[in-house]
């Protein structure tokens, strides 16, 4: 019988959120007191939606909108993707990639338990090299990567370009034409 990694074993537990009815404004101070990226939005103790640093910068800042005035509903993305805890976390990994989200609230019946983000799929990977045997051909798996899961934004290690999306690649992050170059 062969063991998963699943969801539960890389999900945050401690999960921020915030009402519909909130202003843009009181969500930004909310992440920035609590140092998260993102709150889910809930509605009668129902997630209905997430609010990302991103939602904040292309909907409310870019279009110079006062944030005091903007409420989370009208921001908010919607529909929300979620990923049971017992998923296998390659699969979560995959789900993360098709909807091209880098935060992925975690549902057990209909309830809000954690939170898997791109960051902790990135502190798993000396877990699951190691996991599937392959602690040591680890050059091999760097060489050539299965799956790159981008991070946060950031300045890429090797060349110093800032960038919205970094790859760890052999412990380095990188953007994505440094990423290529190195997994040649």
């Amino acid at each position: 019988m062969e063991a998963k990694l699943t969801v539960k074993d890389a999900m945050a537990r401690g999960v921020i959120t915030i009402k519909p009815s909130a202003t843009i404004a009181e969500a930004a101070k909310v992440m920035n007191e609590n140092d998260v990226g993102c709150l889910v939005v809930v509605e009668n103790n129902r997630p209905v939606g997430i609010i990302t640093d991103t939602d904040v910068l292309a909907r409310v800042v870019s279009k110079d909108l006062k944030p005091s005035k903007v409420k989370v509903k009208d921001v908010m993305s919607t529909p929300l993707v979620t990923v049971d805890p017992d998923s296998d976390i390659s699969e979560a990994a995959r789900v993360m990639e098709r909807a091209h989200i880098r935060r992925l609230p975690v549902m057990k019946n209909n309830r809000l338990v954690g939170f898997l983000s791109t960051t902790d799929l990135a502190a798993m990977c000396p877990v699951l090299v190691e996991y599937s045997g392959m602690a040591g051909e680890r050059r091999e798996l760097v060489a050539r990567p299965v799956v790159a899961v981008p991070t946060e934004l950031g300045i890429c290690e090797n060349c110093g370009t800032y960038t919205d999306t970094l790859y760890d690649v052999d412990g380095q992050l990188v953007c994505e034409t440094c990423k290529e170059e190195l997994t040649k």
